[in-house]
């Protein structure tokens, strides 16, 4: 039984042999030359051809290698190294960002940037706010409409400098519905992705990544002036009621801003009536400086102020370095484009003397023009107002405002007045010369109209403006006579 078994081992071990050795027999297959291939270089993407190489040639002659690769010593990591630099598609370092702001204080800025954010955005991106990290210690909120600008920094705690750009309106609601509590902030760069944290809420934003946002460059020069918020506010607002709407004349939906020595001096026409203000400021300038800023952006700028009024702010007018406004309250640079064309000479317009002057209560003709609106508003907003000066010293003149319509009947008014100089029945636009009373009674108890006849334009003024002209500190409105 044992030289059995012997003989088949034996027997099994010369089988093994004979199949080695026809194996070896048989030729060899060539190998695989995949850089000899045209097809396959073509498909595959990552294929790398170092300097000198030679797809044509003999794959096992040595003369065709670059020097650096047929080198003994060298470094097989390096060479990957150089094959990953060239062909593996570069990201950019992620950025994240990493701050933490008072929901009370984000609130606040997010109030004062979202009216900001045009109605109907020229690019998607402008429905956005940008949110980026400064100084390590700030957060600034920016918006625009590509013509106006604001940035608004609140405090901050921040331990990675970011930016992105984030819903405005969605961004407003969150905040609104979180607790007075710490928000905490982490933008993920990748997915462009807000992550937000007050207590035990949470949130995702989807956003969008800064660098698509448009550059609101930010001028480092001081401003010129400084004037108190609310001294601006009403100079503002005695203007920009006379501004035009209508684009035919772009120049006129703006405000006229002049700076002449110490005089700040802003007008605002759109060929019915004029509105002046000037005030004297602390800085003189050695040449005059002048600019016109879209009404538009100056009634958003009047939000911001509202909230300002006990501290002053800072204007900077158009230099070299930039053709936009500047206006500066501590945290809050808004700045607006400038509309070119010149503005028209207004001083013109102004009448040097008057005919026939009448001094008003500010109160009760108030009263008489909202109840001539009722009529006035069937007949092109069309009202009157007649003076008889009194015909002997310590008689009362008559003075009536009143208004007509075909279809409701009539109302008159007469009011206690002062009048001198000729008789006269003077029509006029009810809303524009509401408008400009219902601004000078906060200035005044009583208002003065000055007027040379039915046919030209009429001032009004407050009392204590010494003269129509306001050769000194004062403000005025100039309106256009109505046909009967």
């Amino acid at each position: 039984m044992t030289e059995v078994k012997e003989m088949t081992v034996s027997q099994e071990i010369i089988a093994l042999l004979e199949q080695a050795l026809a194996v070896s027999d048989a030729p060899a297959e060539a190998p695989p030359a995949p850089y000899n291939d045209p097809i396959r270089r073509e498909q595959d993407e990552y294929d790398y051809d170092p300097p000198g190489y030679d797809p044509d040639a003999d794959w096992e002659d040595d003369d065709h290698y670059p020097e650096e690769l047929a080198e003994d010593n060298i470094d097989v990591a390096d060479v990957a190294g150089q094959v990953d630099t060239v062909t593996a598609p570069v990201e950019p370092p992620a950025q994240p960002m990493i701050a933490a702001v008072l929901q009370e204080n984000l609130k606040k800025a997010l109030d004062v940037v979202v009216p900001y954010i045009p109605s109907y955005p020229p690019l998607p991106i402008l429905a956005n706010v940008l949110l980026e990290t400064s100084d390590g210690c700030r957060l600034a909120i920016s918006a625009t409409d590509l013509e106006t600008s604001i940035t608004h920094w609140i405090g901050s705690k921040v331990e990675l400098d970011g930016a992105i750009t984030i819903d405005a309106k969605t961004l407003k609601e969150l905040n609104s519905s979180l607790s007075r509590e710490r928000v905490d902030f982490r933008v993920d760069s990748k997915t462009q992705t807000l992550h937000v944290r007050c207590g035990v809420q949470t949130a995702e934003l989807r956003g969008i990544d800064a660098d698509e946002y448009p550059v609101i460059k930010i001028v480092d020069e001081p401003f010129d002036f400084q004037i108190e918020s609310e001294a601006l506010l009403r100079m503002l607002n005695g203007v920009l009621n006379c501004v035009a709407t209508e684009q035919n004349r772009p120049i006129l939906t703006g405000v006229y801003f002049r700076w002449e020595n110490d005089m700040l001096t802003l007008a605002g026409a759109d060929g019915y009536r004029l509105g002046v203000e000037r005030l004297t400021v602390a800085e003189k300038t050695a040449e005059t400086r002048d600019a016109v800023i879209p009404g538009q952006a100056l009634k958003k700028l009047m939000r911001v102020l509202r909230q300002r009024k006990d501290q002053e702010v800072g204007i900077r007018f158009p230099n070299d370095q930039t053709n936009s406004m500047a206006f500066v309250v501590p945290n809050i640079l808004v700045q607006s484009q400038c509309l070119e064309g010149r503005f028209p000479d207004f001083a013109s317009i102004i009448p040097r003397s008057c005919q026939t002057q009448v001094v008003l209560y500010a109160a009760d003709t108030l009263i008489a023009l909202k109840r001539a609106k009722i009529f006035a508003k069937d007949n092109g907003n069309s009202a009157y107002v007649s003076v008889v000066p009194a015909r002997n010293p310590g008689e009362p003149a008559e003075v009536t405002i009143g208004a007509r319509s075909p279809e409701r009947g009539e109302t008159k008014a007469l009011l206690d007045a002062t009048a001198t100089g000729d008789r006269v029945e003077w029509s006029f636009n009810n809303k524009y010369m509401l408008e400009a009373i219902d601004h000078y009674r906060k200035e005044a108890e009583r208002i003065v109209i000055d007027t040379n006849g039915p046919e030209n334009p009429a001032v009004i003024r407050p009392e204590h403006q010494p003269v129509p002209s306001i050769s000194e500190t004062g403000s005025l409105t100039v309106i256009m006579p109505m046909s009967k």
